[in-house]
C-alpha cells in the first residue's frame, strides 16, 4: 500500500508538468571530448523533470517520506554495481536476479561499468530495464567519466570510438573554460540520449605529479587554473540535465604514493585545504554541482592518530563540508569495493561509519545485501538514528524531482 501512495503523490505533483524531450539530432560543436555526431540516433530521450519551486518540492519529498518503509529508505541510500547484484552475468542487460535485488533492496542509483555497456542503443535498452525495476522513486543511473582519458565510459562505446580521449590534464593545455563548457555540455546530450543522469567525476583536486593516474585525471597543477576549468565542466554538464561528483574531498594533493595500493596521508594543513584545494569545491558548488564524493585518503592532521580515511570522518564530512563550507546536497563515499579498503575494512563497517560521519550515499559495497542489513540493524536498535536516514533519503529524492 506504501508503494502505491509513493505512486499517486509522485503522479499528482507531477502529471501537468512532465514532457517526454523531443528525440532528434544532436549537433556537434567543435571540442576536443567528442567529435562524433549522433544524429540518426534511434534512442529517444527521457522526460523533463517537473518544474517545482522549493516549497513544492519539499512538500512533495516529505510526504513521500512519510509513506515510504525503513527498508525502502535504505534501498535509497544504495548505488551499486551490477556486478555485485549477480556476478554470473556481464551486465549487458538485466538478469532475473539482477531485476529481482533491485526490486527486493529498493535500490536507488547503479553504476553503469564498460562491462556493461556496448553501444548507445544497446545502453538506453538497459537503463530503460533497469527503471521498470522501479515502484517508487526513480533510479539514477551514473558512469565513472572524466571527459576523457582512462576514465570514460562513453569512449568505449562501439559508436563513439573515434572519440579523442585526451586526459583532463591535456585538457587544461589546450582549451579555455568556454571550450570546456561547449564540450562537457555534448558529453552531456550523449549520456542524456542513453538514459543516464549522473556522472562519478570529475576530479577536482590539483595535481604535484602530472605523469601518475591520478595526476592526469586533474585540470591542472594550478588551483586557480583548475577553479575556472571545474566550474565550466560543471556548468556543462548541469545544463543538459547531468549530475556531476566532484571528487575526492578534500582532495589528495599532498599525498604521496600509488592510491590504488595504500591508503594515503594527506599531510597538507587545514589551511592549506582552505587556500588551495576548497575554493575549487566551491566553485563546483556555486556552479551547480550537487554531488560530492569523501575520498580514502586519510588527512591525518585533521583526524589525528585515528587514522581513518576522510569519508568515515565526522570532522571532514559533517564539521568541514557540511557546516564551514556550508553543502547541503548529496555526500557520496568513494566505492567500497576497492582492493585496498576491502583488506583493510569489512563493507559493513565502511557504510555504518559513512553514514554517521554524514554521508548519504554508499557507493558500490562488494557486498550489497550485508550492507544494506546492517544498515537496517543499526537503526531497528538505535545505533543509527532514523532521522539520519530520513534527512539523507530528502536530499537523495529532492534531487531526483
Amino acid at each position: 500500500m506504501k508503494k502505491i501512495h509513493i505512486i499517486i503523490l509522485l503522479f499528482c505533483f507531477s502529471f501537468c508538468l512532465w514532457a517526454c524531450e523531443k528525440d532528434g539530432p544532436i549537433d556537434n560543436p567543435k571540442n576536443e571530448i567528442a567529435e562524433k555526431d549522433v544524429s540518426g540516433s534511434a534512442i529517444s530521450g527521457p522526460a523533463i523533470k517537473p518544474n517545482l519551486n522549493d516549497s513544492q518540492a519539499n512538500e512533495l519529498v516529505e510526504n513521500i517520506i512519510k509513506n515510504m518503509s525503513l527498508e525502502e529508505k535504505i534501498g535509497q541510500l544504495l548505488m551499486v554495481k551490477l556486478s555485485s547484484l549477480d556476478e554470473d552475468e556481464n551486465g549487458t542487460n538485466l538478469s532475473e536476479v539482477m531485476k529481482r535485488k533491485i526490486r527486493d533492496y529498493h535500490i536507488g542509483a547503479i553504476i553503469l561499468e564498460k562491462q556493461n555497456m556496448i553501444n548507445s542503443k544497446q545502453v538506453r535498452g538497459l537503463c530503460d530495464e533497469i527503471n521498470k525495476c522501479s515502484s517508487g522513486p526513480a533510479i539514477n543511473i551514473a558512469v565513472k567519466e572524466d571527459g576523457g582519458g582512462t576514465i570514460s565510459a562513453i569512449s568505449e562505446l562501439a559508436d563513439y570510438k573515434n572519440i579523442k580521449r585526451k586526459n583532463p590534464m591535456e585538457m587544461s593545455k589546450t582549451m579555455d573554460q568556454e571550450g570546456l563548457e561547449e564540450s562537457a555540455g555534448y558529453l552531456a546530450l550523449i549520456l542524456k540520449k542513453m538514459g543516464i543522469d549522473t556522472i562519478l567525476g570529475p576530479v577536482a583536486d590539483v595535481s604535484k605529479n602530472p605523469e601518475t593516474e591520478y595526476g592526469k585525471r586533474c585540470f591542472g597543477t594550478d588551483s586557480q587554473k583548475v577553479k575556472g576549468l571545474i566550474s565550466s565542466f560543471v556548468k556543462g554538464m548541469v545544463k543538459n540535465d547531468i549530475s556531476p561528483s566532484l571528487e575526492y574531498f578534500p582532495g589528495m594533493d599532498g599525498a604521496i604514493g600509488d592510491h590504488t595500493k595504500i591508503l594515503l596521508e594527506n599531510r597538507n594543513s587545514l589551511a592549506t585545504l582552505r587556500d588551495e584545494i576548497f575554493n575549487i569545491y566551491q566553485a563546483g558548488i556555486d556552479s551547480g554541482a550537487s554531488r560530492i564524493m569523501i575520498g580514502d585518503v586519510i588527512v591525518k592532521r585533521i583526524v589525528g592518530e585515528d587514522k581513518i580515511p576522510a569519508f568515515m570522518s565526522s570532522d571532514i564530512v559533517t564539521s568541514l563540508l557540511r557546516e564551514e563550507m556550508g553543502y547541503s546536497k548529496l555526500v557520496l563515499t568513494p566505492e567500497l569495493d576497492t582492493e585496498i579498503l576491502c583488506k583493510k575494512y569489512s563493507d559493513e563497517h565502511m557504510a555504518e561509519q559513512a553514514i554517521l560521519a554524514g554521508c548519504d550515499i554508499i557507493v558500490a559495497p562488494a557486498k550489497m545485501e550485508n550492507v544494506y542489513n546492517t544498515i537496517l540493524q543499526d537503526v531497528k536498535i538505535g545505533k543509527i538514528d532514523e532521522a539520519l536516514i530520513d534527512a539523507s533519503v530528502s536530499r537523495v529524492l529532492i534531487e531526483k524531482l
